[in-house]
């Protein structure tokens, strides 16, 4: 009963991690594409 239990909760543990991980890399990208469009736009205007 006690290894069911542990290794049910690691899995669920597991999984929010996870979900966290491609949550933190999907806002990451996003930050990253805004710098870089905003980055061509301060150069777009400074030509």
């Amino acid at each position: 009963l006690n290894d069911n239990t542990i290794s049910c909760t690691n899995e669920m543990y597991g999984r929010k991690r996870l979900s966290l991980y491609f949550m933190m890399r999907e806002i990451s990208l996003f930050v990253l594409y805004r710098i870089i469009n905003s980055q061509e736009g301060i150069a777009h205007i400074q030509k």
